[in-house]
């Protein structure tokens, strides 16, 4: 009502001086970096900031080039992201980015925060290039500017080791997000917050390399600490309690899981909306649970009810398309309608190797789920040779240890049993005989299963 009046009423300069004083008040109403406070006054003011930046009279936000316009647009920037439009948070970013350099010099802290937040964004639309080449950027340089134990540094691994992760570059996020979690723990103390980050971050990791029980023992005790800390409705409480409930999930506990997941889907419904990202990855991962617990008619109702709207939101090439894709082929799956997931898994897998690559763990467990279609579709030699040629690559990627791994191996070994090749089959046998504790052997006999 109040920009309407504007409009109509107000002579442009006044429109002018107005939506001035409307981007001050704006700005001055949002929170420095750090702070938490209500979410959904915070999501409330993203129409206001849209109508002062696209006003028909405003001046562009950095046109100027005070430290007052650079920290509006921060802020400005900082609530399209917690809204999930990070496609607007990216332009302000990337414009604040370049005015940084060109004030400070592209090495100058105020330049590599700016390079950090716009890789977030980049980090979550999905554009993993540009975010990796930021934040190997902003590493290298903190390390040469800052030294290895400065906690700006520190910080900047353990950013980078999350990207690695996203990447499917699990070895390095392993690697290099240890690395950080230590140096947090010994300079910044091991309840620090950006200690917690780095330890909920390879908890992850350790999660998606097929080490549930590894990641479970790091995200409990992050959780309680953020719970302490943040309280149990804090993004980031939710994120760790997610990690724990997937890590559940991967341990066969899927009551438990279920039960954490749907905690966690209602309080993103409530704080971020039906539509948010988060929300969204929070229905993919009760949907997989569901999948496991053989509910996969209830799975596939949930994941049909999102799918336009992960389409309108992320697009068609995103990676929680690409998630809620698989897992709509999983639901597919436990129904036994392989033709549908086949031809599902076929458009995936095509997708997935032009954005992420062919060698991402969720293009190969996706080609893994396609060979498995194939041999139920009585394409069998289909079925072989595609197993044959992702689980090498497998176990480089995710570890021979992995669950996905081994789900792979024991369908190539039902495929030998079928074919009569018990020497092939006993082979894959005796190579996973030992690869790890509580994963147990694998048998001819065991081969023979669904």
């Amino acid at each position: 009502m109040v920009n309407s009046w504007m409009r109509d009423r107000l002579e442009k300069p006044d429109q002018q001086l107005w939506s001035e004083i409307a981007i001050t008040t704006l700005a001055l109403s949002i929170s420095s970096r750090g702070r938490r406070t209500d979410h959904t006054f915070r999501q409330s003011l993203a129409p206001h900031i849209d109508a002062c930046l696209h006003g028909v009279y405003t001046q562009p936000l950095l046109s100027s080039t005070t430290r007052s316009a650079v920290s509006n647009a921060i802020k400005f920037a900082t609530i399209y992201s917690e809204c999930g439009r990070w496609k607007e948070a990216a332009e302000l970013q990337g414009k604040v980015l370049d005015l940084q350099k060109k004030t400070w010099g592209p090495k100058h802290i105020q330049s590599l925060q700016a390079m950090t937040d716009l890789s977030w964004s980049y980090w979550n639309l999905g554009l993993i290039p540009k975010g990796l080449r930021l934040q190997s950027e902003v590493m290298t340089t903190s390390l040469e500017a800052l030294g290895p134990e400065d906690p700006r540094t520190l910080k900047a691994m353990d950013d980078l080791a999350s990207t690695y992760w996203l990447c499917g570059k699990l070895n390095e996020s392993e690697e290099l997000g240890k690395k950080a979690m230590i140096g947090m723990s010994s300079v910044l103390g091991s309840g620090h917050p950006d200690t917690l980050m780095a330890m909920h971050n390879l908890g992850r990791t350790y999660m998606h390399r097929g080490r549930p029980k590894e990641a479970v023992e790091l995200q409990i005790q992050v959780l309680g600490a953020r719970q302490k800390m943040l309280g149990y409705d804090d993004l980031d409480t939710l994120m760790t309690l997610q990690g724990v409930g997937m890590s559940y999930h991967t341990l066969k506990r899927f009551d438990e899981a279920e039960k954490i997941l749907a905690i966690v889907l209602e309080a993103r419904k409530r704080i971020l909306g039906q539509e948010h990202a988060y929300t969204l990855w929070a229905i993919n991962d009760l949907a997989k649970i569901q999948c496991a617990q053989g509910r996969a008619v209830e799975a596939e109702e949930l994941l049909i009810e999102i799918l336009d709207v992960v389409e309108r939101t992320l697009g068609r090439e995103h990676i929680g398309m690409f998630m809620t894709k698989h897992n709509l082929a999983r639901a597919y799956i436990g129904q036994c309608r392989w033709a549908e997931a086949n031809a599902l898994l076929t458009e995936l897998v095509g997708a997935q190797i032009r954005t992420v690559g062919p060698e991402h763990p969720d293009t190969l467990y996706a080609q893994s789920e396609l060979a498995r279609t194939y041999r139920h579709l009585g394409k069998v030699d289909q079925a072989e040779e595609l197993y044959v040629e992702v689980i090498p690559r497998m176990k480089v990627k995710v570890g021979a240890e992995n669950p996905q791994t081994l789900s792979a191996i024991s369908q190539l070994a039902a495929i030998y049993t079928e074919k009569r090749q018990f020497t092939e089959a006993d082979a894959l046998a005796s190579d996973t005989a030992n690869i790890g504790q509580g994963v147990g052997k694998l048998t001819v006999t065991h081969a023979k299963t669904f």
